[in-house]
C-alpha cells in the first residue's frame, strides 16, 4: 500500500485549502509560534526551504528574519495565499511534489523545514526515508533541518476517535480517525458550514502514514544529524537537527 498523492491533493483543495487557517486557529497565531522557534533555535543564514509550504506559516517568518526562501507545496489555493502574504519579500513560490525540492535549489541551503502533517502525506515510509536523506546531502554543512509531525504509532480507540477540531457560529470542523493498518490511518474530515438553508455538510477523507518519533530519531542519527532541539507536546513532536 502507499497513499494516494492525489488523493492526498485532491482532499485540500476540495476541502482543507479554504478553511486551513481558520483550522489552525489563525495565520498569525501560527506565524508567530513558528518564528518563536526560529528564534529559539538560533537559525541563521542565507537559503531555507519549507517543505509543505502552505499558507506561509514558516516561509514568511523566516523571510523576514532574512532568508531567502524556497516555499514548495502542491497546493494551488494555500500557494496563492502565500504569494500574497509574501508581497515583496525573497519568497520563491514552487508548486511541485516536495520530493523534487532539489530541482529547485539553486546553493546548499543552510536551513530546511518540513513541519505540520508534511511528512505523513508522503507515499511510504520508504518515501520518508528518501526525503530524509535528501535533506542531508542537500543542505550546507553546518545546516539546520527543522521538523515536526503527529506521530502515529498509538491511535485514538472508541468514541476518542472522534475529534473537535474547531467550530465557530458558522462552521463545524470535526475529524475521525480511522485505523488502516500497523502503517496507515485513515483521516475523514468533516466540515459543516452555515448557509440561507442551514448546515452544508462536506466530507472528504484521505490516507496518512503513521509515524514513529523514535523511527525518525533513528533515521536522523543513521545519516549522521546530530540532534540539538526536540518539543514533544500531545503527541506531535517537533525536532531539529544540524549537520556537522
Amino acid at each position: 500500500m502507499a497513499n494516494d498523492m492525489g488523493e492526498v491533493e485532491a482532499h485540500y483543495e476540495s476541502l482543507l485549502a479554504s478553511v486551513y487557517d481558520w483550522m489552525q486557529g489563525g495565520w498569525d497565531a501560527k506565524a508567530v509560534a513558528a518564528r518563536s522557534l526560529f528564534e529559539t533555535l538560533g537559525v541563521s543564514g542565507e537559503t531555507a526551504v519549507d517543505l509543505g509550504a502552505g499558507t506561509g506559516y514558516q516561509s514568511i517568518p523566516l523571510a523576514e528574519l532574512g532568508f531567502e526562501v524556497v516555499a514548495i507545496d502542491s497546493s494551488a489555493e494555500m500557494l496563492a495565499q502565500l504569494s500574497t502574504r509574501a508581497d515583496r519579500l525573497a519568497v520563491k513560490v514552487v508548486r511541485d511534489d516536495i520530493a523534487n525540492f532539489g530541482a529547485h535549489v539553486r546553493t546548499a541551503p543552510n536551513l530546511i523545514v518540513c513541519m505540520g502533517d508534511t511528512l505523513s502525506h508522503l507515499p511510504t515510509h520508504e518515501s520518508v526515508a528518501e526525503l530524509l536523506a535528501a535533506t542531508w546531502e542537500t543542505l550546507a554543512a553546518g545546516g539546520v533541518l527543522v521538523l515536526s509531525f503527529r506521530g502515529g504509532v498509538d491511535l485514538p480507540e472508541s468514541n476518542g476517535r472522534f475529534l473537535p477540531i474547531r467550530s465557530d457560529d458558522d462552521r463545524i470542523f470535526t475529524c475521525f480517525i480511522e485505523e488502516v493498518d500497523a502503517d496507515y490511518m485513515r483521516v475523514h474530515d468533516v466540515l459543516h458550514t452555515r448557509s440561507d438553508r442551514g448546515f452544508i455538510q462536506q466530507v472528504s477523507s484521505y490516507n496518512k502514514l503513521r509515524l514513529d518519533p523514535a523511527g525518525i530519531s533513528a533515521q536522523l542519527d543513521q545519516l549522521g544529524f546530530v540532534e540539538t532541539h526536540r518539543e514533544d507536546a500531545n503527541g506531535f513532536v517537533t525536532l531539529a537537527v544540524a549537520k556537522p
